[in-house]
């Protein structure tokens, strides 16, 4: 079978979540660094965003329709719920942070403060908001081990990089110290190898 190729930062949320699921499902791929927007990144996504994905004559863009390929094709662990309802709960929780938490937390927040591009003001802005989105994780997670029940699912993958980027920075360590269901979630994809074997390099916070 063809090696799987994976084309992005590996500093995005997204590429990060693509290669903790291939860490998860045993999935032998290469990462190949390539920056959105750039003329290479633009052959393979028409909307110059990452990741993208070449397996054989399969070329995707977009980390859920990647994520989803990858399951369903190699063997391993399921990330996708047998269950209906918990299947659905995955659905709603990747749509959110797809539509809405992506750029409330790492738009907004993350990816300034990593590059150091954050001020005072911006980041008085964007608190609001993840206050918010962290808050309902919070009571998504009360009563589940994890998002969609009691099994780890995409969505849980799919969410575990950018949060662990908040917890890198003061203003995200706060919200995480009110938030003890998040936090215990964190702390539970962190004890998985796969989360940090896939992460970028380290660079100092803000």
């Amino acid at each position: 079978m063809a090696r799987v190729q994976i084309f992005g930062p590996p500093q995005s949320s997204y590429v990060w979540a693509t290669r903790m699921l291939c860490g998860e499902k045993g999935i032998d791929y290469e990462l190949v660094p390539q920056a959105p927007g750039s003329e290479e990144n633009l052959r393979r996504h028409p909307f110059g965003k990452v990741p993208a994905m070449q397996h054989g004559d399969i070329a995707l863009v977009e980390a859920s329709a990647i994520m989803r390929y990858l399951d369903a094709t190699f063997d391993g662990p399921s990330f996708v719920p047998s269950d209906s309802k918990e299947a659905a709960r995955m659905e709603q929780w990747i749509s959110m942070f797809n539509s809405y938490m992506y750029h409330d937390i790492v738009r907004s927040y993350v990816i300034p403060s990593f590059f150091k591009r954050s001020t005072p003001e911006s980041i008085a802005e964007a608190l609001p908001n993840i206050r918010r989105d962290v808050s309902l994780l919070n009571q998504a997670l009360e009563g589940h081990d994890w998002i969609a029940g009691d099994s780890i699912s995409l969505a849980d993958i799919l969410l575990g990089p950018p949060i662990q980027y908040l917890s890198m920075f003061p203003e995200g360590q706060e919200i995480l110290g009110g938030n003890e269901e998040v936090t215990r979630w964190l702390h539970a994809l962190r004890e998985r190898p796969t989360l940090m074997a896939a992460a970028p390099q380290p660079r100092s916070s803000r």
